[in-house]
């Protein structure tokens, strides 16, 4: 029992420091003209699905969509939200060990259901949707030249409506990205 599980953390590390050797072993090859498909997951367990098109290796175009359930014994009701970011990806600094710092700025498009109580007590739900601008700072990290690592914050946020503005160190994010 002892030497399986030994060998298996013997086998993890090897693994891991092969990928890590590779990653940093390579010349920085970064996607340009090329698309991308990957999966992020976002604040709150927002699961999101990405497209991106690399223009350049300095800016890439893209599309992020995004799922999330809320249910359980701690919630009155099952809400769902859906989220909806075509974005401008641009890189803004060289890469430090395969590490390269990006702003992203999209449109958001969310909806989520809302369920509440008419006149006569009856429930009834509603789809409520919202839109608005927002800014992303984050890191790339280009393990080999197909695959990428990121994640980031949301540092600038302006709700159409209601109209709201925020500033600062927002919901955080990561995902991995493949290249196609």
């Amino acid at each position: 029992m002892k030497n399986s599980i030994l060998f298996k953390a013997i086998a993890f590390l090897l693994v891991i420091c092969s990928i890590t050797y590779i990653g940093f072993s390579q010349k920085e090859k970064y996607p340009n003209e090329v698309f991308g498909l990957g999966a992020s997951l976002g604040s709150m367990g927002n699961l999101g699905v990405v497209g991106i098109y690399a223009i350049n290796p300095d800016v890439h175009l893209g599309l992020n969509f995004g799922f999330y359930l809320e249910t359980g014994s701690g919630v009155l009701k099952t809400n769902t939200y859906m989220e909806f970011l075509p974005h401008i990806k641009y890189y803004i600094a060289e890469a430090m060990r395969s590490l390269r710092p990006f702003a992203l700025g999209g449109l958001r498009v969310s909806t989520r259901t809302e369920t509440y109580k008419d006149q006569f007590q009856v429930d009834r739900t509603r789809i409520v949707t919202s839109t608005g601008f927002a800014v992303y700072l984050g890191g790339e990290w280009q393990a080999i030249s197909s695959v990428s690592l990121f994640g980031g914050v949301q540092a600038i946020s302006l709700d159409i409506d209601p109209t709201i503005f925020r500033v600062g160190v927002g919901p955080a994010f990561f995902g991995i990205m493949f290249y196609l």
